[in-house]
C-alpha cells in the first residue's frame, strides 16, 4: 500500500449534490519546477471560464509538488454527465 500527499491547491467547493451527479478527474504530469505556472494558469485563466458552464457544482486542483502530478476534477450536476463516457453532451473541453 502507498499512501501519496497531495495538496488542494485550487478548489471551488461543490454546492449540494445529488441523483445524477457525476465527477470527472484527470491525471496530468508536468514538469514539478512547473507545477507553480499549472497552478497560477489554472487559477487565473481556467477557473473564471469554467465557471460559465452550465450544471457545474464545484470544481478542484490537487497537485503533487514533489513528482509532478495534478488532478483537475469537475463535479457536475444534472443530464450533462453521461455514464461512463468521460464526456458530457456539451463538453467545452
Amino acid at each position: 500500500m502507498t499512501i501519496d500527499n497531495w495538496e488542494a491547491a485550487v478548489a471551488r467547493r461543490a454546492e449540494e449534490l445529488g441523483p445524477g451527479a457525476g465527477f470527472r478527474p484527470v491525471r496530468l504530469d508536468v514538469e514539478p519546477p512547473d507545477i507553480d505556472l499549472l497552478v497560477d494558469t489554472f487559477r487565473d485563466t481556467s477557473l473564471p471560464k469554467v465557471h460559465k458552464i452550465p450544471g457545474l457544482a464545484g470544481i478542484s486542483l490537487l497537485i503533487d509538488r514533489d513528482r509532478g502530478r495534478a488532478i483537475p476534477s469537475q463535479h457536475q450536476v444534472g443530464t450533462g454527465m453521461r455514464k461512463g463516457s468521460g464526456s458530457t453532451e456539451s463538453d467545452p473541453f
